[in-house]
């Protein structure tokens, strides 16, 4: 399974991504892959974080769809986006998420934010009821189509593993420039793809919105600005993976302290 991660501006949380997909995932290094664009004033921090983590794969951002699409393309086999406000809670099982996506060609995706334990949907504020579905071996799988909340987000740059096949198609029905842009505009395609969606009986991967770092949409989040951790990775503090095992949160997206 790769991994393609969308970073601007944030050195600080990136490396929180990367150790804690390392550390707590079990994600080899050399399968992430760092899609970045990041103004001068960053440029420092973003080459030390390089040198830290030089099993990654990093590229500057130039022509963002076409290098998305390129990406997809030559990564094969299962992909996921991510994004540079994640960690990883728990080990990933490739086995298995190779195995239900194999064995089930109707599960579009698999969802590594989403467990039964998540009731509430931090976007809308609002609380979220766990769909109907089916466990079968540690696994559920349901209808997103008739969900709420992030139940029914199928299509999100954010921890969802997809056959590169099939995401390659739905990328290049739409035209996007940004991540942003990318996940809004593949949601009309959710009409004509399957709606059937799998995850483990825990999340293992959740967003930590501190703060946003794109003016496309006016999206949710805290009050830690990237500027605030980028004093930090400046400082030379780094984010301690081992502070969120098995962290059990309510929402794909939560806000703590890292």
């Amino acid at each position: 399974m790769k991994w393609l991660v969308f970073s601007r501006n944030r050195a600080y949380q990136l490396d929180a991504f990367i150790s804690s997909a390392s550390a707590n995932g079990g994600i080899k290094k050399s399968d992430i892959t760092v899609l970045h664009r990041y103004d001068k004033e960053y440029q420092e921090s973003l080459d030390s974080l390089m040198s830290e983590h030089g099993d990654c794969n990093f590229l500057t951002e130039d022509k963002f769809r076409e290098q998305v699409c390129d990406w997809v393309a030559q990564a094969g086999g299962l992909v996921s986006f991510a994004t540079d406000d994640a960690l990883f809670t728990r080990s990933v099982n490739h086995e298995v998420i190779e195995t239900v996506m194999r064995e089930n060609p109707t599960v579009l995706t698999f969802v590594l934010r989403l467990g039964l334990h998540l009731d509430y949907c931090y976007p809308t504020a609002t609380k979220q009821a766990v769909p109907n579905g089916q466990v079968i071996s540690g696994i559920f799988a349901w209808d997103s189509s008739v969900a709420q909340g992030d139940w029914g987000y199928l299509l999100s740059v954010d921890g969802h593993v997809f056959r590169s096949s099939e995401l390659l198609e739905i990328l290049k029905s739409v035209n996007f420039k940004n991540p942003n842009t990318l996940e809004a505009n593949i949601q009309p395609v959710k009409g004509y793809v399957s709606s059937i969606a799998a995850c483990f009986l825990q999340s293992c991967y959740m967003n930590v919105p501190l703060n946003t770092v794109q003016t496309t949409f006016n999206n949710r989040a805290g009050q830690v600005t990237a500027d605030m951790l980028e004093s930090k990775f400046r400082e030379g503090l780094r984010h301690d993976p081992a502070r969120v095992v098995d962290f059990f949160n309510r929402s794909a997206h939560q806000e703590m302290e890292i």
